[in-house]
């Protein structure tokens, strides 16, 4: 069973029993705290849309929204407290809740908030659920016996990248436009919920379907569906078929001369580096009144671009710095009996600034979208409304992170027109797409060897990126170093010359030294985008080659690891083996793609010593460190192949280390067995840097460890 916990619980009091509902519509929200004594936790919202043409009152009721993981229901319950109501009747058609008759377009809308609530819980790979249920639906003509199934409501969060609910890191979509309670029979629908996101992540529309008792699917009508909620071709060919944008909601529907009761359930999801991060779902009844007046919506022409110049439609695509400038204009010459219509203009966005005219406040990202000419709420009469749009992007209107490195975001601008033509309104909405790309994401570029020099320096190679943009857009070379394939990787430096095609992780570095025991791995990665805030992606990861000796009865046994984990395309894919005996002479002994070789032991009391390279067409060669055995019959073979000493031969600096144990001591001893310099170590370590004025030739160093005694020969050469 999975536990979580939730401090202080979610939400209301009892369903109402009646058969018949007065609530024709509502949907669920939440919001991220963001500061304050309650940051990390959520506040979720209730909204409902009831019907006042009943005699039900809701008010101060109590409801139960239920948190669902999977199939187990975990409900807590938390007191919600009314925000506010409010009439979104029709304005001036003389219907109020308060004097409305059985048959009248009036509504009122209700807007519940719990206390804030902190979920230490990571969500399944379903989501959490949040779910609002009462009884019951009111009748409706697309779906089968609606008056005995439950109202219920949901909002779902998902799981991303495995973190807790809580700190909360997402608000999720809220629906910033009411519902669309009531339609004219025969006449044109054009209408947008217009979901917000705090966060700005990307959002999508879909039909989903109606859920009834304890939140299964309902059934559909004949000629009817989830996604075909309104009388459509399926019934009568010359009817029209609802059409839903995916990306900006906007629902249109020409309804035939149908009067009816329908029921529309609008999902919205919000979307993060390509994963589904949370679902809110509006679910609606939709009236057809048979109005006896002909009334045309009023009509919205297409922008006039001014920036960019060369724009047309509805959607634009800008780069980060651009401005973005139209004009916009709306008219309705119908007439009411023999009274010109007036035509209300408003519109929507988390991206316009304080009173549609300040571009420093009031927007989610600074600077501002404002509007001139026309300024919403306005109003007219018998006339036309223009505004002209205005807006400076930068690259901070680009949602990025390292993570998934987004090139763009979208803005939705939604205008809003509506006469007043009674008993309801002829609404028509139009959305304008902003696209903002960031500045050019310049490509990372292709690794090609990791080269481990003899003083422990790792010298790393690639073929520099090309960046073909005007102007410029590549940023730096980002070089990130592991012990670990699987990391974590952290930046050990920065080449800003886009032509340098290696770096080189000195023994010295600041960050992170070379590690002497094992393979280093590396990602080269470029800085791009906006502010150079886009590490784009490694294109592959190379390790430095290390190579182990160990003697097995009367051979050597070479291992290594593999320099990259797939074939790189310009290597040879074949690893050179070469032996160094006498001290001096290096000789190639064998080729293989494998990443081990046997080499016979012949009698010696010298050291043998042993380097593997792989080379490629940059060109250049990747090589191992330099490994070997004294055969001596004194040491222990297997522990001296342990030991790392870099470089060999030296000029009397050198650095000792030891795979997998610690060093306590050491003695250094000339030709003659004399001890020329000894050591023993306070606390016990894997390295050692020892600094000595020995002359030129060659010494052992026994090395006293935590694993026994082991023996290498030494060769100062100068």
């Amino acid at each position: 069973m999975r536990y979580f916990m939730v401090v202080a619980a979610v939400l209301l009091l009892q369903p109402n029993q009646s058969l018949a509902s007065h609530i024709i519509g509502g949907d669920i929200s939440w919001e991220c705290i963001q500061d304050g004594p309650d940051a990390g936790k959520f506040v979720f919202s209730l909204k409902l849309y009831r019907d006042c043409s009943t005699n039900t009152f809701v008010g101060q009721l109590e409801h139960i929204l239920e948190l669902h993981d999977g199939s187990n229901a975990l409900p807590a319950i938390l007191p919600l407290t009314l925000v506010y109501q409010t009439e979104v009747t029709a304005a001036n058609c003389g219907v109020s809740c308060s004097s409305a008759n059985p048959g009248d377009a009036a509504i009122e809308e209700f807007v519940f908030k719990t206390e804030p609530i902190a979920i230490s819980a990571v969500p399944s790979s379903t989501g959490f659920r949040v779910t609002y249920r009462r009884c019951c639906r009111n009748d409706v003509d697309n779906i089968v016996n609606a008056s005995t199934q439950e109202i219920y409501y949901s909002a779902t969060m998902y799981p991303y990248q495995g973190r807790s609910l809580f700190p909360c890191y997402d608000g999720g979509p809220q629906f910033a436009e009411t519902p669309i309670p009531a339609i004219c029979a025969g006449y044109e629908l054009r209408y947008a919920a217009n979901a917000i996101d705090p966060e700005l992540d990307s959002l999508s529309y879909e039909f989903v379907t109606a859920l009834g008792n304890n939140g299964d699917p309902l059934t559909y009508e004949s000629d009817f569906s989830y996604d075909i909620p309104f009388p459509g071709p399926t019934i009568d060919p010359s009817y029209d078929l609802v059409t839903l944008d995916p990306l900006t909601g906007l629902l249109e529907y020409v309804s035939p001369a149908l009067q009816g009761r329908w029921i529309v359930v609008i999902a919205v999801d919000a979307w993060r580096c390509g994963q589904r991060i949370s679902r809110t779902i509006r679910d609606m009844t939709v009236t057809a009144y048979g109005c006896t007046e002909p009334n045309n919506i009023p009509s919205v022409s297409a922008p006039t671009w001014t920036q960019p110049a060369n724009a047309t439609g509805y959607n634009v695509t800008v780069t980060a710095g651009d401005t973005v400038n139209f004009t916009l204009n709306g008219q309705d010459f119908d007439l009411s009996g023999v009274q010109p219509q007036e035509m209300a203009f408003t519109c929507f966005s988390n991206q316009f600034g304080a009173y549609y005219t300040n571009p420093d406040s009031g927007c989610s990202v600074l600077p501002c979208a404002t509007l001139s000419n026309d300024i919403p709420p306005f109003t007219t009469t018998g006339t036309e409304s223009s505004t002209t749009f205005n807006w400076v992007t930068s690259c901070d209107h680009v949602v990025q992170n390292d993570i998934c490195a987004n090139g763009s975001s979208t803005y939705n601008f939604m205008f809003k027109y509506q006469d007043n033509f009674c008993p309801v309104n002829g609404t028509n909405m139009v959305n304008i797409a902003v696209t903002v790309l960031a500045d050019s994401i310049v490509p990372s570029p292709q690794p090609h060897c990791v080269n481990l020099n003899e003083n422990g320096d790792v010298e790393i190679a690639w073929n520099p990126t090309v960046d073909p943009f005007t102007p410029p857009a590549f940023g730096a070379y980002t070089i990130l170093h592991s012990t670990s394939i699987n990391g974590p990787f952290i930046e050990i430096g920065v080449e800003s010359d886009i032509n340098t095609g290696s770096f080189l992780h000195s023994t010295s570095n600041v960050t992170a030294v070379p590690n002497l025991t094992s393979p280093n791995y590396y990602q080269i990665r470029t800085r791009s985008g906006c502010g150079n805030s886009v590490l784009e992606s490694a294109i592959q990861t190379l390790s430095s080659i290390h190579l182990s000796v160990d003697v097995v009865n009367t051979d050597a046994l070479l291992t290594w690891n593999a320099m990259a984990t797939s074939p790189l395309p310009s290597s040879s894919n074949i690893y050179d083996v070469y032996r160094e005996y006498p001290i001096g002479t290096w000789v190639l002994i064998a080729t293989t793609a494998d990443t081990s070789f046997t080499d016979p032991v012949f009698a010696s009391l010298d050291v043998v010593n042993y380097r593997v390279e792989i080379k490629d067409a940059l060109p250049c060669a990747s090589i191992s460190n330099v490994a070997g055995y004294l055969f001596d019959g004194i040491s222990d073979y297997s522990l001296t192949s342990l030991i790392l000493v870099q470089p060999n031969p030296n000029t009397g600096s050198f650095v000792v280390s030891i795979e997998g144990g610690l060093i306590k001591g050491y003695q250094l001893l000339d030709n003659s067995g004399r001890v020329v310099m000894y050591k023993n170590l306070k606390r016990a370590t894997d390295r050692v840097k020892i600094e000595t004025n020995l002359s030129k030739g060659s010494y052992l160093l026994h090395l006293e460890t935590e694993r026994g005694i082991a023996v290498k020969k030494i060769v100062v050469t100068q």
